[in-house]
Order: C-alpha cells, then sequence, then structure tokens
C-alpha cells in the first residue's frame, strides 16, 4: 500500500477500536431500558430530532457517518467476494458525496466498481460509474497511476489478511485501549447526563442520547495533528474507506 493508504488504515482501524472502547465505557443502569419501549401492534415507538435556532446553519467538523458497511455474493451462498466500510467523517468525504454525483448508484454497485479494480472475480454492474471516475478522484478514492491507468487510492486487504492478521491484532488493540481509557471515558460520560422530562416515556434511555458524539472523531485529529502517525495525512483527503476481497483463483 502507498504511505496514504497506510494512513487511511491505521485512521480506519482507531476510529473503529475507539468507538468499541466509548460504547463500552458507558454508564450502565440496570433499571434503564436495552431498547426502545414496545408499543402496540408490534410496533416502536422512537423519534429522536436536533432542534437548531432559526436560520442556524449546521456547521459541525465532527458530524460523520458510519462506518457504513456493504457486501456482495456473486453466489447469494454466504461467502462475501467483497466488502466495504465506508465512514463519512472530516477526513474526507465518502457516502455524503455519492448522493451528488450526476447518476445515482447505490453502495453495492460502487463496492463492485472498487472491487473491479482489483485482483478478484467481481464486475462491475453499473457502467455509469466509469463515466464518474473524475468524481471518485475528487473525492481521493481513486487515483491515477504515471501510466494514465486507474486504482484505488484506499486500503484493500484480501480476506485472508484481514482474518489472520488484522482482526486477531484489533482485539489486542481494543483491550489495551478500554484498560487505558476507560476511566476517563466513564468521567467524561458522567458529565453528559440529559435532564429528560420525567413524562417522557422510558426517559432513562435518553439521559446519555446524543453524548459524546465528537469524541472519537476529535480523538483522531488531534492524534494527526500531534503527528504521532507514521504516515501524513492531508484532512479533507483521506477518506476512511477499507475493503476486503477474495482473492482471484490462479
Amino acid at each position: 500500500m502507498s504511505d496514504k493508504q497506510k494512513a487511511t488504515m491505521l485512521l480506519f482501524i482507531t476510529n473503529q477500536m475507539l468507538n468499541a472502547v466509548v460504547r463500552k465505557s458507558r454508564p450502565e443502569d440496570s433499571n434503564a431500558p436495552k431498547q426502545p419501549p414496545e408499543r402496540p401492534d408490534a410496533g416502536r415507538w422512537l423519534a429522536t430530532v436536533t432542534v437548531f435556532e432559526h436560520g442556524q446553519k449546521r456547521d459541525n467538523p465532527y458530524d460523520g457517518s458510519g462506518p457504513v458497511f456493504v457486501n456482495y455474493s456473486a453466489n447469494n451462498d454466504g461467502k462475501n467476494d467483497c466488502q466495504m466500510f465506508d465512514c463519512q467523517s472530516l477526513f474526507g468525504d465518502t457516502h455524503w458525496a455519492y448522493n451528488r454525483f450526476k447518476y445515482k448508484c447505490s453502495l453495492q454497485s460502487i463496492l463492485r466498481f472498487y472491487a473491479s479494480l482489483l485482483p478478484c472475480d467481481v464486475k462491475t454492474d453499473n457502467n455509469h460509474l466509469y463515466e464518474l471516475i473524475p468524481e471518485f478522484e475528487k473525492l481521493c478514492i481513486l487515483k491515477r497511476g504515471e501510466d494514465g491507468e486507474i486504482g484505488l487510492d484506499v486500503p484493500a486487504l484480501p480476506f485472508s489478511e484481514v482474518t489472520e492478521y488484522w482482526n486477531p491484532v484489533c482485539e489486542v488493540i481494543k483491550s489495551e485501549l478500554y484498560e487505558r481509557l476507560s476511566d476517563d471515558l466513564r468521567k467524561l460520560w458522567a458529565k453528559t447526563k440529559n435532564r429528560v422530562p420525567k413524562h417522557v416515556d422510558e426517559s432513562k434511555y435518553f439521559v446519555h442520547a446524543g453524548a459524546m458524539g465528537a469524541y472519537v472523531k476529535a480523538q483522531l485529529l488531534a492524534i494527526v495533528k500531534k503527528g504521532l502517525l507514521p504516515y501524513p495525512v492531508v484532512i479533507g483527503k483521506t477518506p476512511l474507506i477499507y475493503i476486503a476481497y477474495r482473492k482471484k483463483d490462479t
């Protein structure tokens, strides 16, 4: 991988591990519901909104989405030929930007297009995506080589490498991060209690709702700004996308 791809992989893994540790550190109340309350006719009524003052623009640098997970199996047998984690963040636009493309494309079609550039048997199912190559270049997801050939500018690993190396390493990282950060994170959680009106059904469900949402991205940004990664990162041009694929039979 290029240095940019290596940096992206490290940022993505750190993002995932920090999110897991933050969730695990959240205070538990034995009386708080584990999910939204049930309603008549097997319904679950739950709606949350953010209310802004009139004229106020939504401009939060820590806003994000995902990572969205999508996979593809040619035989629909549960054995994936490729999969993708696509995370919208301040490090680079991803699935929020896809909605602005000239053509509407599903995430699975985009995954198949990316995978078609890898040494695997996946083929694209939407030829319009070739016309969108300049858009993917602007997003720093695709990159044209010196020979003019288009390739991925995000990390892509064979499934064998993911299962044999990355997954075990991530479990170790997660355990060590929790041991180091959980006490401080619990203190932060304790400061984030919402004042939920008593008339709200299952009010304890909402005590920490919306809290700690900026922590992980703020932490990643601090890591980058302090130069703690061994590879350079350009904010806004390092989209957090990671692809795994099944190698083509030889």
